[in-house]
């Protein structure tokens, strides 16, 4: 029992990473652990396959978990910072409108009606090499001020209502 733990650890830590995790990986990892007598019953399999099924997926719209999604920490009374990350089955552009659609979603619930990008950072962390090549995870991040009244002296407000209303159709 212990062994087949440790092979679902394994299993595991390598899927976040998402790099490793692929077909013939899997296969030569099974051929090794059934070379030593760990594979007891075909249930590892099976779980090792749904576990692979499950992270091959987009990154949907929901608050930071396994497969990634947003999180958010205050700033201050009216400033927040906001976070998107996703992973490698995710496009940018995808994770910018999520990202956008939490900001105006926080707004809300924190009762203020407009909101001000302060601060914009967009990075991928890159993993690359083996027979999975080169994937990218991508994350971006807002600094927003939010305001009960629309604000002057800024380039761009956004009114939370509006585009919440407007980005809704297309989050999943």
């Amino acid at each position: 029992m212990t062994r087949s733990l440790h092979f679902l650890s394994t299993i595991n830590a390598m899927i976040p990473k998402m790099v490793e995790v692929n077909v013939a990986v899997l296969v030569w990892y099974l051929d090794q652990t059934k070379r030593r007598g760990i594979m007891e019953n075909k249930r590892v399999i099976v779980l090792c396959f749904v576990m692979i099924l499950f992270c091959a997926c987009a990154t949907q719209y929901q608050k930071v978990g396994f497969t990634g999604g947003y999180s958010d920490y205050p700033l201050g009374n009216d400033q927040y910072a906001v976070d998107f990350e996703a992973n490698a089955f995710t496009k940018h552009s995808t994770v910018d409108k999520y990202l956008l659609y939490r900001c105006a979603e926080l707004t809300i619930e924190k009762g203020f009606n407009y909101f001000v990008v302060l601060e914009y950072v967009s990075t991928q962390a890159v993993s690359g090499g083996g027979q999975a090549g080169t994937m990218s995870f991508p994350r971006s991040r807002k600094n927003i001020k939010m305001f009960e009244d629309k604000p002057t002296g800024y380039s761009q407000v956004y009114d939370a209502r509006e585009l919440k209303n407007a980005l809704a159709p297309s989050i999943k």
